[in-house]
């Protein structure tokens, strides 16, 4: 027998009170003087007895109503095993959280572990008798209310329809969300089922609080199998161009505790396969695949990396974008058409056919549609204004490149308190040299030729001579920014910093002939092309890879914002889009990213944007919780498969609860209490005669 409210047994203190009344009030007896024994005579010795008989039977009977009563909010019950699994009339709610995450895909003979787990629920349903009532949870979703189930078919044919998800899963919200249907139930069977393959990877939560409910763990799993994923997918060239060698890098994980040997991995580029690589992966390894193909077309371009199937297949294919322009839009900003000339003849001869030159000057500044630029280029302004500040920070953060060349007219303080402070780039410090010295020359110094702007193109001093330099500003050095070049002094002459998406290549001094020879050097041209070419990379993959489940957020040009909007799913199903206008322009949110694959934007069928979509990495990671933690931390009983549930189940459930029982008898005794007290009222009226 166990008491659902055992503190309510303190109470039981207050069944001495009728004992102590009783003691208390008892009347004492007085010797009085008699001159005469006649009244004596009188009294008779038999009512005298009755009276002290009934005044016993109403102490025990006090006693007991007030010990029944407290017996009867302590709620006792009677254990499943003594009064049959399901022979009590104690109700129960359960909550059965179903795993229905991918790893739970895995087979055996043709059976997946999301099969059996399916098996499972309909058991615990079985067990379930008219007057309970089951919920049924999926950890992919704790967030929509769930109804209960009394009829327990319509609970099979919702385990039936339970689909497994391709986004990451949180157990531990999933418990804590079960527990909470509990709490809100009036029965006193508060049970909550698990049954998961219990990934490492889904538990966010390192402790379950305990609560009335019992907790019981159904572990699935099937022992080792063999499975390999593609954990990550990487440009390793920095710079892409049409009929060019493009490099990728794919790391390939290898879970097991064998080694893999022997498995193809394929690359598809565009639809067609490009290069493919035979696979030999040690035992809990992850190694770097590299795949090298001719990049064959421009525009948006789709990609994925095949393993072979083995026991886990959802996991053996890993999407990715590239997006090579046709056309780069380059906005060239300056104070004069010097600023300015040098880098437009940098871009010859494919300025027709590679790159798009918009010029700008400073009174166009507030008029410039930056995103629809791939690079900007600021040489030698004074000031900016904050406006224009937080247009550059924008389109930074969202995948644009800047290449920032400060000349003698640069205003330190202007620049320090805004565009520099804002994208995160190093304060300038002060000037180098003086604009009107003729001889006070300094050079360049250290050079990183493994930066990709020096890719192809030079991979050594002696291929150039160096520039020479009367004047430039000195920057602080910051530890994320990448000194490309630094003068003799080791202050940065060139350096690059990422922002968000974006990136920044920071030129200290300018390209006027009066405070350097830099742009008569061989090195000018081919630099500032390559740079050019590097930052508009950025640009040109801001669509980027997400995760299942990831929003997916693009601004679209002004212009499109009453163009048909179309989103393409990896299923072929396209769904309407309605941009938002933001202060900084129209946004497109899309949410539905529950598939793994491609997503294209259309604007009036014409593709607009492309993304990848993949499955989270520790998805693949199946190490799972021990029985003993499961026990040890979450307070759950493990089930085995050799188990039997409903003997199990049964005794540790409450069978029948007493306390309708104790309320009857403190009827009946409180029934015998008025009787017999009305009796001794009675006599007590015939003696007081």
């Amino acid at each position: 027998m166990s008491f659902l409210n055992p503190t309510i047994l303190f109470g039981l203190a207050a069944a001495s009170l009728p004992v102590l009344i009783h003691l208390f009030t008892r009347t004492k007896s007085k010797t009085v003087l008699f001159s005469s024994l006649n009244f004596l005579r009188e009294l008779e010795q038999q009512a005298i007895k009755r009276v002290k008989l009934r005044e016993i039977l109403l102490l025990i009977l006090r006693t007991l109503i007030i010990i029944f009563i407290v017996l009867a909010f302590a709620r006792p019950t009677l254990r499943g095993s003594m009064t049959g699994f399901a022979g009590g009339n104690a109700r129960t709610s359960a909550v059965v959280v179903l795993d229905n995450s991918l790893s739970m895909s895995r087979s055996k003979e043709g059976r997946t572990l999301f099969f059996t787990a399916k098996i499972i629920a309909n058991e615990i349903a079985d067990n379930m008798v008219p007057g309970d009532e089951l919920y049924l949870v999926t950890p992919d979703d704790t967030t929509k209310d769930q109804r209960s189930f009394h009829d327990f078919e319509m609970f099979r044919q919702a385990v039936e329809r339970t689909e497994m998800v391709y986004h990451k899963i949180d157990l531990s919200a999933a418990f804590i969300y079960a527990q909470h249907l509990l709490k809100r139930s009036p029965n006193i069977n508060k049970e909550l089922y698990v049954i998961s393959d219990f990934q490492q990877t889904t538990f966010h939560d390192s402790v379950i609080s305990v609560g009335p409910e019992r907790i019981f763990a159904f572990p699935l799993e099937h022992g080792n199998v063999t499975n390999l994923s593609v954990k990550q997918v990487t440009l390793s060239s920095t710079i892409l161009e049409k009929d060019k060698m493009i490099e990728l890098e794919a790391i390939v994980a290898n879970y097991n505790n064998l080694d893999v040997n022997g498995k193809l991995a394929l690359l598809d580029v565009n639809n067609e396969k490009v290069a493919q690589s035979t696979l030999h992966v040690e035992k809990n390894s992850s190694p770097v695949e590299k795949f090298k193909f001719i990049l064959k077309n421009t525009g948006m371009i789709p990609g994925f990396i095949q393993l072979e199937d083995d026991d886990l297949n959802f996991d053996n294919c890993r999407y990715f974008t590239l997006y090579v322009p046709r056309q780069l839009t380059v906005g060239l900003v300056g104070k004069t058409d010097v600023d300015i000339d040098y880098v437009e003849m940098a871009l010859l001869p494919d300025l027709s056919e590679k790159y798009k030159i918009e010029k700008f000057y400073p009174d166009n500044l507030p008029y410039i549609q930056i995103d629809q630029l791939d690079v900007l280029v600021l040489s030698n302004l004074s000031q900016l204004s904050d406006l224009f500040v937080e247009k550059c920070t924008d389109f930074v953060a969202n995948g644009g490149g800047v290449l920032l060349a400060l000349g003698a007219n640069t205003d330190i303080r202007d620049y320090n308190n805004g565009l520099l402070k804002s994208l995160g780039l190093p304060q300038l410090i002060s000037t180098i040299g003086s604009i009107q010295s003729d001889s006070a020359y300094f050079s360049i110094g250290k050079i990183d030729f493994s930066h990709p702007v020096f890719s192809g193109v030079f991979n050594n001093e002696s291929q150039f001579s160096k520039p020479q330099f009367c004047f430039a500003l000195r920057s602080e050095n910051a530890a994320d920014a990448i000194n490309i070049m630094q003068y003799s002094d080791g202050s940065p002459f060139i350096y690059e910093k990422k922002f968000n998406q974006g990136s920044i290549i920071v030129f200290t001094s300018g390209f006027d002939l009066k405070i350097s020879d830099f742009t008569h050097k061989t090195i000018f041209a081919p630099l500032i092309h390559q740079s050019i070419n590097y930052l508009g990379t950025f640009h040109t993959s801001r669509t980027g890879h997400l995760l299942v489940g990831d929003e997916i957020r693009y601004k679209i040009p002004s212009e499109l914002v009453e163009h048909n909007l179309l989103m393409q799913r990896p299923d072929n199903r396209s769904d309407k889009i309605q941009p938002e206008i933001q202060s900084s322009g129209p946004w497109i949110y899309y949410n539905d990213t529950g598939d793994p694959g491609f997503y294209t934007l259309f604007s009036n069928e014409t593709p607009l944007a492309l993304w990848a979509v993949n499955i989270a990495a520790e998805e693949s990671n199946l190490t799972r919780v021990p029985n003993s933690e499961l026990t040890a931390r979450y307070a759950m009983t493990v089930i085995s498969p050799n188990m039997d549930l409903k003997s199990k189940i049964s005794a540790s459930r409450f069978g029948t609860e007493l306390w309708k029982h104790l309320v009857f008898i403190v009827v009946i005794l409180l029934i015998a209490e008025m009787f017999i007290y009305r009796e001794s009222g009675e006599v007590s009226d015939l003696n007081s005669t």
